[in-house]
């Protein structure tokens, strides 16, 4: 059962990211489906600069907050940017790449968790 403290990290990256101008932000809780993490968090960036600049926000975030990265996999140039911070992951994509994997479908079963949206966002 994922902790109060790891929620409010996964919840406090989304608000971040949405900050930063990524879109369709979403929350998963995905402790009850996978041993790998409590919560995945999947973003869109609206090409390869943003999602370099995403995923540093993302590692500056939960350094901020005392976590380590144990992993950052794949570049901003293949359209999926994957960051570990233990039992948050983030996952970030862009457009194209979010469509074909659809982590939202694959990991259907998983329960999202309501984000708020920071002051003056667009909607996703």
């Amino acid at each position: 059962m994922p902790t109060d403290n790891v929620r409010e990290l996964a919840l406090d990256i989304a608000r971040l990211l949405d900050t930063q101008k990524a879109e369709n932000v979403l929350v998963f809780e995905v402790a009850q489906l996978t041993p790998i993490a409590d919560y995945f968090v999947i973003a869109t960036g609206t090409n390869m600069r943003h999602l370099k600049a995403l995923a540093r926000r993302v590692a500056d975030r939960a350094e901020e907050r005392g976590k380590h990265i144990l992993g950052q996999e794949g570049v901003p140039e293949s359209g999926w940017v994957l960051v570990d911070i233990g039992d948050v992951i983030v996952h970030l994509f862009a457009p194209q790449k979010r469509e074909l994997y659809n982590l939202e479908v694959l990991w259907g079963d998983a329960r999202e968790i309501a984000t708020e949206r920071s002051e003056g966002a667009p909607e996703a």
